[in-house]
């Protein structure tokens, strides 16, 4: 009789351990629109890493308000290429701060920020409330992401003058950081 008491015991609390997980699982999912693609959401935090890579010569779609992005265009200054999206927050954080330091670096260098699958009027309508005038584009199915090697959001290429990617960062750059990260990098003082 007592092998028999712990096994009914044991069942007992093989059901109520389903019971409890099932309910907790249920309770913390998430529905799928506000889910972020598995394959560009960084868990490791900031990745950071010096390279001599040439930018892909694309042509990313207009966002929104504008021509097609030819990134030919942009060389003989240097360029800081930043890839977001509205439902990622280290990268809703910094966009203001970019912002600022596109602002006074008009002049000395570019900024293009390529929003990463979003629906591209959400990510326009984005834009406009924070008051972004850095040039922008987008790239609906994370081509030329994937292409650059992109791995999580927010990430950030430091290209210079010449076209080749003097520096990747993944993860969100505060002020300081990215005013040093754009003099070591690209010679660009602010």
């Amino acid at each position: 009789m007592h092998r028999r008491a712990w096994a009914v015991a044991g069942a007992i609390l093989g059901v109520v351990a389903v019971v409890v997980g099932a309910l907790v699982l249920d309770g913390t999912s998430v529905p799928d629109q506000f889910q972020p693609p598995a394959e560009t959401v960084s868990t490791l935090g900031p990745v950071s890493g010096a390279e001599s890579t040439p930018l892909p010569a694309w042509t990313l779609q207009a966002f929104g308000r504008g021509r097609p992005v030819v990134l030919g265009d942009y060389r003989g200054a240097p360029l800081l290429v930043n890839f977001w999206a509205t439902w990622c927050p280290p990268c809703v954080e910094e966009m203001p701060m970019l912002q600022h330091v596109a602002e006074q670096a008009d002049g000395k260098m570019a900024f293009l920020g390529v929003n990463v699958q979003d629906d591209p009027q959400k990510a326009v309508a984005f834009i406009d409330d924070l008051g972004v005038t850095y040039d922008q584009a987008s790239d609906p199915a994370s081509e030329f992401f994937t292409e650059v090697r992109g791995f999580g959001m927010p990430t950030t290429l430091f290209v210079d003058a010449s076209g080749t990617i003097r520096y990747r960062h993944t993860g969100i750059v505060d002020d300081n950081q990215l005013r040093d990260l754009l003099n070591v990098h690209l010679g660009v003082q602010l």
